[in-house]
C-alpha cells in the first residue's frame, strides 16, 4: 500500500468514526511510537536485552571458530560461512522477538488507555496527515509505561554440530 492510499484509509476512517457519535470528544487518540519508546524507558530495555543476545551469540561464534582449525580447510570455510549464516539468522529472529514483546507490552496498556478515555481508537501519529496535539496521548502513555518490565525470554543458546551446547 503506498504512503498515499494509507494516508486516506486514515483520514477515511477518522471521518467515519469520528461522524459516528458526536458525543464523544477525541474519540481517536494518537500516539509517536518513536518517542514513546524513548521517553518510556522500553527502547533501553530493549537495547540492554540485545546486547545480551549480541554477547551470547559472539561467545557461541569464538567457540565455534575454535574448532575450525580441527578441519580441512574446505570443511573449515563452509563451516565458518554456515554459522555465520545460522548467527545472522539467529540475531535477527531475537530482534524480532523482542520488538515484539516490547509492542505487545504497548498494546496492553495502549488497550487499558483508550478503555479509560473511552476512546474509538489509538493510532500511530506517522499514519496521520494533520492532527490536533491535544490528541496526542504519547506523554500519556511513556508515563504509564515507564514503570514496565519486559519479560523478553531466554538468550539464545548457541551449540555444536555434535551436540555440545554453548551458553
Amino acid at each position: 500500500m503506498t504512503f498515499l492510499t494509507r494516508a486516506a484509509v486514515v483520514v477515511l476512517m477518522a471521518s467515519l468514526l469520528s461522524a459516528c457519535n458526536q458525543e464523544k470528544t477525541n474519540m481517536i487518540a494518537f500516539i509517536n511510537m518513536d518517542e514513546l519508546l524513548a521517553e518510556s524507558g522500553l527502547l533501553s530495555q530493549e537495547n540492554a536485552h540485545m546486547q545480551l543476545v549480541k554477547a551470547a551469540l559472539e561467545n557461541g561464534a569464538k567457540i565455534a571458530e575454535s574448532r575450525y582449525p580441527e578441519l580441512s580447510p574446505e570443511k573449515a570455510e563452509a563451516a565458518k560461512q554456515s554459522d555465520t549464516q545460522a548467527l545472522q539468522l539467529q540475531w535477527q529472529s531475537e530482534q524480532i522477538s523482542a520488538r515484539n514483546a516490547i509492542l505487545h507490552e504497548v498494546k496492553d496498556k495502549a488497550i487499558a488507555l483508550q478503555k479509560e478515555k473511552q476512546l474509538t481508537a489509538i493510532l500511530s501519529s506517522n499514519e496521520a496527515l494533520a492532527l490536533d496535539k491535544k490528541s496526542d496521548l504519547t506523554s500519556i502513555l511513556a508515563e504509564q509505561l515507564k514503570s514496565s518490565h519486559v519479560i523478553f525470554g531466554d538468550l539464545p543458546q548457541v551449540s555444536l554440530k555434535d551436540g555440545k551446547e554453548i551458553r
